[in-house]
């Protein structure tokens, strides 16, 4: 599960422009990150964010089980 939940927000944060990390630009900030910060998101982006860290947390933070 958690190599497919990687790869779903990857995906999301491609296909939305998301900003990369400043100290490592090859990488995506976390959910958490996005959702707490100012980053001017959508009514659509937010929700897909908060329902992704529910989604996350219920599957034991990725881990595969």
């Amino acid at each position: 599960m958690h190599e497919f939940l990687k790869q779903i927000y990857f995906d999301f944060c491609l296909k939305n422009d998301m900003p990369k990390n400043p100290i490592d630009n090859d990488a995506y900030l976390s959910a958490d990150d996005y959702l707490h910060g100012v980053f001017g998101l959508t009514h659509s982006q937010l929700t897909w964010l908060k329902n992704y860290v529910i989604l996350w947390d219920a599957t034991n933070g990725g881990e595969d089980i």
